[in-house]
């Protein structure tokens, strides 16, 4: 392998959902990774083995392997199309709630989620174990600052993706005065009327949130329920859709395109990352009956 990789110790920028993965790759390989560094005569090669041997530096390196395979598998969980904020906010609730079950296993000494810790941390690492701990907690503060904003709209979403359990005069209505002033009332007697339908209900089951309150609930009859569900289900929660379409621009335009014009490029990326699908039987009849007009 020494050969193979001549004198060269390679860097690369390795983008965030491959953070973790990257991580647990060179985890799996830091015996295979300390022999080619040994045998590198080189400054840098040498400074790289010494850390790789230091105990207290792996012991870190494998907590990093843990709790980023943690955070990836939230940020995966995130990912994907048709995700509504509603969603992505329980998720991040979640691992709030996991950060501190985190936390306690760390403390507790039993290391439940971090495998790779347990195996290689001894009982005289106590600096290693403390940073650590500290690094948690910053964590989960951290978490906790960043998602404030959207705490303070958690009773609206459960009204949104259930506004069958809530009570109509409860607290999502106050919090909702601060969205869509003076609409508490109107919103209490929709809330009640909600509640007595069981068609909505069994609706609600069958195609979820989104679809439900687009097409399913009436203007006329809930206006302003509808106006709060809305605005909310239309916020973006999550970056994923701007990257799925620089990635598809990136396929489309690449260097053997060179000369492709904005519109065709537009047209392109539309097609791609359109949901539509055409009906071409529909399409097909409409051309044969003009045909034949002449």
């Amino acid at each position: 392998m020494s050969a193979e990789f001549g004198d060269l110790l390679l860097h690369n920028d390795v983008r965030w959902l491959s953070k973790g993965r990257v991580l647990e790759r060179f985890w799996n390989l830091r015996e295979d990774v300390a022999d080619i560094l040994q045998s590198l005569n080189t400054k840098k090669a040498a400074e790289f083995f010494t850390f790789i041997q230091d105990s207290d530096k792996v012991v870190l390196l494998a907590f990093l392997v843990d709790i980023m395979g943690h955070i990836n598998t939230l940020n995966l969980s995130l990912q994907g199309a048709d995700k509504t904020v509603v969603e992505l906010q329980e998720k991040c609730y979640a691992f709030e709630t996991k950060l501190s079950i985190f936390i306690n296993d760390l403390e507790g000494g039993k290391m439940l989620h971090f495998s790779n810790l347990k195996r290689c941390m001894t009982a005289d690492q106590q600096a290693c174990f403390q940073l650590i701990s500290t690094f948690l907690h910053h964590l989960k503060v951290e978490f906790d600052e960043r998602f404030k904003d959207f705490r303070k709209l958690k009773p609206v979403f459960l009204f949104i993706a259930d506004p069958f359990i809530v009570q109509p005069d409860g607290e999502w209505t106050s919090v909702t005065a601060s969205i869509f002033p003076n609409s508490n009332s109107l919103l209490q007697m929709e809330a009640a009327d909600f509640q007595a339908s069981h068609v909505l209900k069994v609706k609600l089951n069958e195609v979820g949130i989104a679809i439900f309150w687009s097409k399913f609930v009436p203007d006329s009859q809930y206006p302003a329920a509808k106006k709060l569900a809305i605005s909310m289900l239309t916020t973006f929660g999550s970056t994923y859709s701007c990257e799925c379409v620089f990635s598809t621009m990136n396929t489309i335009k690449t260097k053997h395109r060179s000369v492709i014009t904005d519109q065709n490029l537009r047209n392109a990326m539309r097609i791609a990352l359109t949901g539509y699908s055409s009906n071409y039987a529909a399409i097909m009849k409409s051309k044969q009956q003009l045909h034949t007009l002449y």
